[in-house]
């Protein structure tokens, strides 16, 4: 049995479907997804069932089961979260709300999974807390400042928090959480903090390196060269495939759309002119992004 775990709200409903309905068409075993949603807010579970079921029924998996699990971000509140959201938070509390597990894949909402992954779950964690894919140095991070006060090594890798494996049981041996919690206090007066930055700060030299296949980025405005090798894609950056211009300011967004297409008329979409309003607001919140892409975008003819 896989056990999966996404942290995710309302916003995110159709992008997690898509992952969902790619995640269960490539699976060969039996695979737990975890829905992990606001402690305040409704179950996502029944909203992704059909689409789950269609999956299940296209490919080869074992038994599926969907789990809603509740999270209580209240801890986390004091901190800006990322674009406003502290979802991303939720994965930190992943080893105190899955008492009887020892490891969980964590994946974002914004990926695509190309492959069966139980090679990604098979990996040991041998002397490690958890396995990701490195993106860049820690150097040439954003919050390199950040490090400066940890006295880590600006050579050392970075990785991207968005396709985790973790060891449940080390995180909890180790306080790995309230490890985290206590450097976003510590480092909040000097960048606006997301969780992925505390990881990479407790995790120094023990986390695994993963290869490139199991969190291949996709950016905005670039082609995915290395698609056809990836397990699993995952559109970085801003604006995504499904934001407004989203489909003509990322190329690679056609293998996105064609999930998408497969399963959009038994999709549920959210609701209500809240939430076209927080799409509006995300729109003028990723202003400087839309610019930058379309720069670039027009400066390649």
């Amino acid at each position: 049995m896989i056990n999966v775990a996404f942290c995710v709200d309302e916003s995110m409903l159709v992008p997690l479907q898509v992952a969902i309905a790619s995640l269960v068409e490539h699976a060969n075993e039996d695979i737990r997804i975890f829905i992990g949603r606001e402690a305040r807010k409704v179950s996502l579970v029944p909203a992704v069932a059909q689409v789950a079921q269609t999956a299940h029924k296209k490919g080869h998996a074992g038994k599926v089961d969907l789990v809603d699990l509740p999270i209580d971000l209240s801890r986390f509140h004091r901190f800006p979260g990322l674009h406003g959201n502290w979802m991303t938070f939720g994965r930190l509390l992943l080893p105190e709300l899955l008492q009887d597990e020892e490891r969980c894949l964590y994946l974002d909402a914004d990926i695509l999974v190309s492959a069966d992954l139980i090679d990604l779950w098979s990996q040991s964690l041998a002397d490690v807390w958890l396995a990701g894919v490195a993106f860049t140095q820690l150097g040439r991070a954003r919050e390199r400042e950040v490090f400066v006060r940890y006295g880590l090594d600006f050579d050392s890798p970075y990785f991207n928090a968005g396709v985790l494996l973790m060891d449940l049981h080390g995180f909890r041996r180790e306080r790995i959480v309230d490890r985290c919690v206590e450097v976003l206090h510590e480092i909040q007066d000097l960048f606006s903090v997301v969780d992925q930055t505390a990881l990479n700060i407790v995790c120094y030299e023990k986390w695994l390196n993963l290869d490139r296949q199991w969190n291949q980025p996709i950016w905005p405005g670039e082609n995915p060269s290395c698609a056809g090798d990836s397990g699993v894609l995952h559109y970085v950056g801003s604006p995504k495939p499904w934001d407004f211009m989203g489909r003509w300011l990322n190329p690679g967004g056609y293998l996105w759309f064609d999930v998408y297409r497969r399963y959009s008329d038994i999709m549920i979409f959210p609701k209500g002119a809240g939430m076209w309003l927080k799409q509006a607001e995300r729109t003028i919140r990723l202003a400087g992004s839309y610019a930058r892409v379309i720069r670039r975008r027009m400066a390649k003819g």
